[in-house]
């Protein structure tokens, strides 16, 4: 089982406006080979403007070491943002 934890605060030049703050929570599981599911949680606040969070489920097959598919589905579960499907690659330069 792999846990990803993230948190963050996001201050634009200017600092005249509110400061986002960001957080996700995410935990992998493999399920047989180089294919691994999870889940992630996570959710936005920002001062003046209702809280965020939504809810996401992927699959994501790993090709090597440094070259990982991944595909989904995301959703709001507070706050706004439509249902969505996703893809994606991460591809790790250094491995």
């Amino acid at each position: 089982v792999g846990v990803d934890v993230n948190l963050a605060a996001t201050r634009l030049d200017d600092a005249r406006g509110p400061t986002p703050y960001l957080w996700a929570v995410a935990a992998t599981i493999p399920l047989a080979g180089p294919v691994a599911w999870g889940l992630e949680l996570s959710g936005e606040r920002v001062e003046g403007v209702a809280p965020s969070r939504h809810a996401l489920a992927f699959v994501n097959f790993t090709v090597h070491q440094g070259l990982v598919l991944d595909a989904g589905w995301t959703r709001a579960v507070r706050g706004e943002g439509e249902a969505a499907l996703f893809a994606g690659v991460t591809w790790n330069f250094g491995r």
